[in-house]
Order: C-alpha cells, then sequence, then structure tokens
C-alpha cells in the first residue's frame, strides 16, 4: 500500500537518503528468550560482568537468594557462585505466592490487574487474562490500567477486548504519545488518511513516550511489604518488564510510513524527522529510542547522528539489570535501579547509574 499524507507546501527537509537500512531491534529483559519488537525480530542484549559470588549462604538468606549445597567452586573455598542458585527456589515460591495473595486482595484494581497479567500461579491462557484486564479496563480511569489492557487485547479477538480503544487511552493519558502510535497503526491498516495524519500531529507533539514496563515494580516491592526479599523481587521484576517488553509496540507501522512515503514527500518527511527526534528524546525505553534512530536515518540519512545515539545507548544497555544478582548488596543495588526506572523511565534511570559510576 502508498503511504498517504496530506500534502501541502512545506519548507524543504534534510536530505533523504536512498532507501537506507529499517530501524535496528533490540531486546530488553525477559523471563527467557529476548523480547520481540512489533517487527518480530530479535536481538540480543549486550552480556554483562557477573556478579561476583557469595560468600555466606547465611548472608544470602538475608534477601532471598537461594543456592544449591553443593555449589562450591575449587578456586574459592567456601564461596557459592550465583550461576548455579535453583530456581525458583522455596524463598521465591513463598514470595510469589504472598505477592499474588496481597495483589488480589488489593482495594486497587491496577494492583488486581498486574496479579491478573503477572499469572503468578501459571494457570491462566494470556487469551482469557486480556479478556479480564480488558472488563477491568472498561470501569477504570486509571491510564496504566487501561494502557495494560490495550496492549494485552492489541490484535486479539473477544468481545471484552473489543470493547477497548486506543483512542479512549489516549483521551486518559493526555501527553503520552503511545496511544498514538496504536492509533496510527488502526489507520495504516484501515487506509484512512485522515486519521493518520491526526495521529501524527498528535505524535509529533507528544510530551512523552511512556511505555510503562517498569510500572510493575514498586506494586510488586508494595505487595511483598519492602525490600527484604531482594532477590526473588528482583527476578519477578525483569519477568515483569520482559513480559510488558513483548507485548510490543506498533513501532513498525510509523517506520513502514516513514521509509515508504517519505521520499516522494516533503511534508510527510519533515512529519516523520519530527516525530522520530521526540521519540529519540522522550520515550523512556532504550529499544524505542533505538528504534527512533533507525526512522530518523531513514529520513535525513545522518548516519552520524544515528551512530551517536546508538553508541550511547548500547552503553546503557550494558548496565540493565541481571535476572539473577549473586549476592545481596547486588540484588538490592538492581531492585533499586529497577525502581527508579518505574520512576523516570528506563533511559534516564541507566544515565544515573552511568553518571555515578
Amino acid at each position: 500500500m502508498l503511504a498517504w499524507w496530506p500534502r501541502a507546501p512545506v519548507a524543504a527537509p534534510p536530505a533523504v537518503a536512498d532507501r537506507p537500512e529499517e530501524p535496528p531491534t533490540v531486546a530488553r529483559p525477559a523471563p527467557a528468550a529476548s523480547a520481540p519488537l512489533a517487527s518480530g525480530r530479535v536481538a540480543a542484549r549486550p552480556a554483562r560482568p557477573a556478579s561476583r559470588p557469595l560468600r555466606s549462604t547465611e548472608a544470602a538468606r538475608d534477601c532471598g537468594l537461594e543456592f544449591p549445597a553443593a555449589a562450591t567452586p575449587a578456586s574459592e573455598p567456601g564461596s557459592v557462585p550465583g550461576a548455579q542458585r535453583t530456581a525458583p527456589g522455596t524463598r521465591q515460591l513463598a514470595a510469589r505466592r504472598r505477592i499474588d495473595a496481597a495483589l488480589g486482595a488489593s482495594a486497587e484494581p491496577f494492583d488486581r490487574a498486574l496479579g491478573l497479567w503477572l499469572d503468578l500461579r501459571d494457570d491462566d491462557d494470556r487469551t482469557a487474562v486480556a479478556q479480564r484486564l480488558a472488563v477491568l479496563a472498561q470501569a477504570s480511569a486509571d491510564a496504566r490500567l487501561y494502557g495494560l489492557a490495550l496492549r494485552s487485547c492489541w490484535q486479539r479477538e473477544g468481545e471484552a477486548c473489543a470493547r477497548l480503544s486506543a483512542r479512549r487511552w489516549a483521551e486518559l493519558d493526555p501527553g503520552n504519545g503511545v496511544p498514538w502510535l496504536y492509533l496510527l497503526d488502526e489507520a495504516r491498516r484501515a487506509d484512512d488518511a485522515s486519521a493518520g495524519a491526526e495521529a501524527l500531529a498528535h505524535l509529533a507533539g507528544a510530551s512523552r513516550f511512556d511505555e510503562r514496563d517498569a510500572a510493575a515494580v514498586p506494586v510488586l516491592v508494595a505487595a511483598a511489604g519492602g525490600l527484604g526479599d531482594a532477590a526473588p523481587l528482583v527476578e519477578l521484576s525483569v519477568q515483569a518488564i520482559g513480559r510488558s517488553a513483548s507485548m510490543g509496540v506498533p513501532y513498525m507501522s510509523l517506520a513502514d510510513l516513514c521509509r515508504d512515503g517519505a521520499d516522494d514527500d516533503a511534508n510527510l518527511a519533515q512529519a516523520c524527522h519530527a516525530v522520530a527526534a521526540r521519540i529519540a528524546a522522550r520515550s523512556d525505553t532504550v529499544t524505542a529510542r533505538f528504534i527512533a534512530a533507525g526512522i530518523d536515518h531513514n529520513v535525513t540519512g545522518d548516519t552520524a547522528l544515528r551512530d551517536r545515539r546508538r553508541a550511547e545507548l548500547t552503553g546503557l544497555m550494558l548496565r540493565a539489570p541481571v535476572t539473577a544478582p549473586a549476592s545481596c548488596p547486588a540484588a538490592r543495588a538492581e531492585l533499586r535501579l529497577l525502581l527508579r526506572q518505574a520512576e523516570i523511565g528506563e533511559v534516564d534511570a541507566l544515565r544515573e547509574v552511568a553518571g555515578a559510576g
């Protein structure tokens, strides 16, 4: 399908390269494999140095770390390497049960929604979970809950999911460009030029792009009764972030529109450049900023700017939390970083760590 965009005289945009490469893909933490993006492609996160082995199983119990009894390397007598931990251990299973019960009993709809979505008992299929989330979202004005439900329902069938709309999410979350990426995707699928132009205008004016992948972290900590079980909380938090990332956001509709139509339409090229610059500067995820750098390069041909952005983001990714810290101090540090990520976004939280280092 040819790209569409209302044509009008505009100032000449930056030079456009001849079919430059598509935006790269980068995975964020996931429970097992790297999280797929909207394009369906994945790429591995750069390896990080392993945390230092813990020297005392007694100290490990202070934060919920659990190790097999026989794990003692010859090079360091008495040490217990985190790589050989049992998963899940009894402490983690107990933490999961306690958190699941607390979320289910909460008076907060968002907490109950997270309990459904996280499925800590592993007994629900994702389609059924999406339908139940949709029912909760319809009765809520909480943008976090509505966005979680709509992303869970996206491209799924079902009566409850069908009653959700990205436009309602946008109304509940003014200033956030993410709902408008879904509205742009809808417009592209329906070949609705007017709706697409509206979505692009809102994307270019968005003050932030909040996917809120870490929104579950403070709720999990509260449900656990604090930071005492730091190690199980890190594992659950990283799994939650990975599950959110795996739902994806339809950035590829924007990427395809800008790639297919910007060469021949100065107005569209200018709009794509503006939107990509906004996402690259204001998204709360590393992945989205990588994609935005690729989109902007496709439009402007500015390889130097794209490479500078990628270099910074790759460096930040090396500081992202690991799923299995090997000491209690490491677990607490990782959990503090995840809580900070929930507060200010992945990129800014990692920048703080880089600045402190």
